[in-house]
């Protein structure tokens, strides 16, 4: 998601909008349909990124970070791995 750029996108004969990049980490390409609230997404953030990306991405020194303030709301004491992030975000959109 941080390396997208606006080269990655297409329009394909039909009008849909896709993404096309290669995979990190095997290095295929991969073709991903951008469904509508993708699309919003992306035009939410439209210009907010740097160097044509397209989506501003924290550096992980900022994400981490806000790992360390939400586990804290969440009232978790242990010190929270960027790998156990997930289940932080998901504590955190429920206890609203």
């Amino acid at each position: 998601m941080a390396n997208l750029t606006k080269a990655n996108l297409r329009t394909s004969f039909d009008g849909h909008l896709w993404i096309d990049t290669n995979r990190q980490k095997t290095g295929i390409e991969t073709n991903i349909w951008l469904l509508d609230v993708a699309k919003h997404i992306i035009e939410k953030y439209d210009s907010m990124a740097e160097r044509n990306k397209l989506l501003p991405v924290s550096c992980y020194v900022n994400c981490k970070n806000s790992i360390k303030a939400i586990a804290k709301k969440c009232g978790i004491e242990k010190n929270v791995t960027w790998h156990q992030r997930r289940h932080l975000m998901y504590l955190s959109a429920n206890l609203s």
